[in-house]
């Protein structure tokens, strides 16, 4: 599986959890504001010492079940499970979760082991995440990522600074400049800038070089909704290069999914042509979704020059003119830059020649 492709799925399922999680955890348990230690119980004590409760009877039996096979005769088995997992979570202290999520790992894989995992690992992660973050490093591959991304997740909703701060002093735990690392900071970034863009981002830019881009972007586009000109004083003040270009892509491709013709004027006002441009490109990218001929109405009220080709070679993206090479030749043709009009023009004549003769 790649990079990319991995980080989805602990995305999915981690923003699953913590939906579920917010959803029925809304009021935290009478514990959950006692200070964290690093003398707490570890999760191989305590599954130890768990008392069983009925949901864990309920695994034990289930898993004993067909000559002590730990799989299950039918999915529908294990969907009841699940459901019961739903009503029986808010009932488990953390030496019965931790012995449940044991016992989890004996049932076969897919999305519902997954979710009832990430379901217990955020239960877990409001009693004490610290224990949380504990089992989740003994789990192996993506089951640790995915766990470790809930229990930040949900750890920053109800405490970002205790969350941060930690990430901060133990950011290697979570891989080396790898997906984890990454994942964990976006992740913290994300939940925090929901409730405080402002202060998350002070948090942001105190970070390595290596998390800092994937911490600042959610945060600068959270930021973006609420104030424009703090977000792009952000991005001005990150490092230069890709990671701020990223940044203000990302930034002008939220806001104009929401408002594309405020957001056209406010391109056009940018004093850098670099910025212009990939701004342009990046608008018209997610412009053509929802409507398309705005779009090609705002092209072409751009001047010949750099930021106008940017825009123009986005505009020609749109699955229309894909589908339509003569009309896509004509816009191509008025492209200014030699190399980049010579460029677009092959591609559309070899799909034109794919597709055959235009009606």
């Amino acid at each position: 599986m790649s990079s990319n492709a991995s980080r989805t799925v602990v995305l999915v399922a981690t923003h699953a959890a913590l939906f579920w999680g917010g959803y029925r955890f809304a009021t935290r348990p009478a514990n959950a504001g006692k200070p964290l230690s690093s003398s707490s119980s570890q999760p191989s004590e305590l599954s130890e010492t768990a008392p069983t409760n009925s949901l864990s009877a309920e695994m034990t039996a289930r898993s004993a079940a067909g000559g002590g096979s730990p799989r299950r005769s039918s999915m529908g088995t294990f969907s009841e499970l699940l459901l019961r997992l739903s009503h029986d979570l808010e009932t488990l202290d953390t030496a019965q979760l931790i012995k449940a999520l044991g016992q989890l790992q004996e049932q076969p894989g897919g999305v519902e082991r997954l979710l009832s995992q990430q379901l217990m690992m955020t239960r877990l992660a409001q009693i004490d995440p610290l224990i949380a973050l504990s089992y989740a490093g003994s789990l192996g591959g993506e089951q640790r990522k995915t766990s470790e991304m809930t229990v930040l997740g949900t750890w920053t909703k109800s405490d970002p600074l205790g969350a941060a701060g930690y990430f901060s002093e133990h950011a290697d735990d979570f891989g080396v400049l790898d997906s984890g690392q990454r994942g964990a900071a976006e992740t913290i970034a994300s939940q925090w800038a929901q409730a405080d863009p402002t202060a998350a981002l002070q948090w942001a830019q105190s970070l390595p070089e290596e998390v800092r881009g994937d911490a600042l972007t959610p945060i600068i586009t959270r930021l973006g909704a609420q104030n424009r000109d703090r977000a792009i004083e952000a991005i001005n003040a990150s490092t230069e290069g890709s990671q701020r270009t990223e940044m203000l892509q990302a930034l002008v491709s939220d806001r104009g999914r929401v408002a594309p013709k405020e957001t056209a004027d406010w391109v056009k006002a940018f004093p850098s042509t670099e910025d212009q441009g990939n701004a342009a490109s990046s608008l018209v990218t997610s412009w053509i979704q929802s409507d398309l001929p705005a779009a090609a109405d705002w092209v072409k009220s751009l001047g010949q020059g750099p930021v106008r080709d940017d825009a123009l070679r986005s505009l020609l993206d749109a699955p229309q003119l894909r589908q339509a090479p003569e009309m896509a030749a004509l816009w191509a043709s008025s492209i200014e830059d030699d190399t980049l009009r010579e460029e677009v023009l092959n591609i559309i004549a070899i799909r034109w020649e794919l597709l055959g003769p235009q009606p």
